[in-house]
């Protein structure tokens, strides 16, 4: 049986570079509008960007593509990708297949300063809100570190130590916390201040505290203070 000669079997393939103008796909289906040198003129009143047609940007096989897992393509409108037509010479039908730095910034790079180490070794991906994830796989100083636009940041070092760095000092958990070791506090606890660590790592204070004390005569169960403030652990 002779197979039919289309656009897909036997056509010519048509591949093109081109720019992204448009990223709002309000469909969701991962399509962006770009305009393909050689085949849409540079002339936006001749060609505006609204008469582009729709570009499906390829995914690797990382990305299921399917019943909502995988993830979104990262394009920008100035981003410079390279694809094909699926239609051919047709021109309709265009594919993303990846980007390609333009160097057409200002002076400024297409590739995150954080990657731009010797030997190429730091993984990045950087959002285009400035959040910044370091996949960092020098040898003997590798790292992972996630990075908020505000400065704050989780890194775990080379030995597998976390840090957490936050831009204006403070860190909320919500829920229960366990801790398995020793809790060093340097400072004095802020707000209720329900903990103080001492001088002697031996002594917390619990100045807010409060628990049940029995009445022996009545046989009654009261709520009443602890120790006078002060009042250490070991006492």
């Amino acid at each position: 049986m002779r197979l039919q000669d289309d656009q897909f079997v036997g056509g010519q393939f048509a591949w093109f570079t081109g720019v992204v103008e448009d990223i709002n796909d309000t469909e969701y289906l991962n399509r962006v509008k770009v305009r393909a040198f050689g085949y849409h003129s540079d002339d936006k009143g001749e060609v505006p960007t609204d008469a582009l047609p729709w570009a499906t940007v390829m995914s690797s096989t990382l990305n299921a593509g399917h019943r909502g897992v995988g993830s979104n393509h990262q394009l920008v409108p100035g981003s410079w990708v390279i694809g094909f037509f699926r239609d051919g010479l047709s021109a309709q039908d265009p594919i993303i297949m990846g980007s390609v730095a333009s160097s057409q910034t200002d002076g400024e790079k297409d590739i995150p300063a954080e990657a731009q180490v010797s030997g190429n070794t730091n993984a990045v991906y950087k959002s285009t809100a400035g959040h910044i994830v370091e996949l960092d796989n020098t040898l003997n100083a590798s790292r992972i570190k996630v990075t908020h636009n505000k400065g704050t940041s989780i890194l775990i070092d080379n030995d597998g130590n976390v840090t957490i760095d936050t831009s204006d000092g403070t860190v909320d958990i919500i829920g229960n916390t366990t801790i398995t070791g020793t809790l060093h506090v340097t400072k004095k606890v802020t707000g209720n201040e329900d903990i103080v660590a001492d001088n002697d790592s031996s002594k917390i204070s619990l100045i807010n505290h409060k628990h049940d004390v029995v009445n022996v005569k009545s046989g009654t169960s009261t709520i009443e203070s602890n120790k006078p403030t002060g009042a250490s652990a070991d006492e």
